[in-house]
């Protein structure tokens, strides 16, 4: 089996023995991102089944906390598909600090104020929490730690993928000159899969170093040239 996965469409080819590769049909079947988002928790609630070896039928799901009403209930409809029961949807930089205060339920007596900063792949959050104990009433009656969220702030545009995006263009600018290529690079979409590549391998390594060797290599007449290319540059952070 071949996938093709596109940018709008997916394309599934069969081999077999003996019988020439067949294009897979579904009649243009589409499917609503509800629908795909349902397919994908249905398998995380399979693997989690497989994992406890017990039926797993309630979640918690976290989402971005700039996600409108709109694609909540987008949400809560494609649980819903997956014969998932939400018990709450929370936003995922809340999650991040009860997460961190539930191993240090002392420190909220004294009322500390945290600063949250999550840059995920397409969008960074920072968040100002503080900690307080309060009184709660019910079964587990008495004190215990609350969380006030003061302030929070998104950047939907900023993301690890927007230094990745720069990284590359760096080193495609580095390789350009190097080799004294007139060509545009940004057209030739296997080199730019290797640019990416490197520029992503470059972005993990220079979160715990301060300097990494980036290296490219391209066969002969990748650019409609006779000779082959190397280019290797040295890549530094500053802090």
């Amino acid at each position: 089996m071949a996938i093709d996965l596109g940018t709008d469409l997916t394309k599934v080819a069969v081999v077999r023995p003996g019988i020439p590769m067949e294009i897979v049909l579904d009649s243009g079947k589409e499917f609503t991102v509800e629908t795909l988002l349902a397919m994908f928790l249905e398998y995380i609630k399979k693997t989690a089944e497989a994992f406890a070896d017990s039926q797993m039928k309630t979640a918690v799901i976290t989402v971005p906390s700039y996600f409108t009403q709109a694609e909540r209930r987008a949400v809560l409809r494609s649980a819903g598909l997956a014969n998932i029961e939400v018990i709450q949807l929370i936003d995922d930089n809340v999650a991040v600090a009860l997460d961190y205060i539930r191993p240090r339920v002392k420190l909220a007596e004294e009322k500390p104020v945290y600063l949250f900063f999550d840059v995920g792949a397409t969008a960074t959050t920072a968040t100002l929490v503080s900690y307080q104990m309060a009184q709660v009433k019910g079964e587990s009656s008495g004190e215990h730690p609350h969380i006030f969220v003061l302030g929070a702030a998104s950047d939907t545009a900023l993301g690890t993928n927007a230094f990745i995006d720069r990284l590359q263009a760096h080193l495609i600018k580095r390789f350009k000159a190097v080799h004294n290529l007139d060509v545009d690079i940004s057209k030739n979409a296997r080199a730019v899969a290797k640019f990416r590549r490197e520029a992503s391998r470059v972005f993990k390594i220079l979160s715990a170093n301060k300097e990494i060797q980036a290296s490219v290599n391209f066969a002969p007449f990748r650019f409609k040239k006779a000779n082959a290319y190397a280019f290797e540059v040295f890549i530094g952070r500053v802090c």
